[in-house]
């Protein structure tokens, strides 16, 4: 479980810096990030 704190810290870390160069917005879509355990993790759209 702690793993996947620290993995959801880390997209939404790289999020926020997609956003911060426009490389998107808060509104464009989902981002995902594949654990090292086999999971995702994605955020939510809109």
């Amino acid at each position: 479980m702690k793993n996947m704190k620290n993995d959801r810290k880390e997209l939404a870390y790289f999020t926020r810096r997609l956003c911060e160069r426009g490389l998107t917005t808060s509104l464009g879509g989902n981002l995902s990030l594949r654990c090292k355990d086999g999971n995702f993790i994605v955020t939510a759209s809109g």
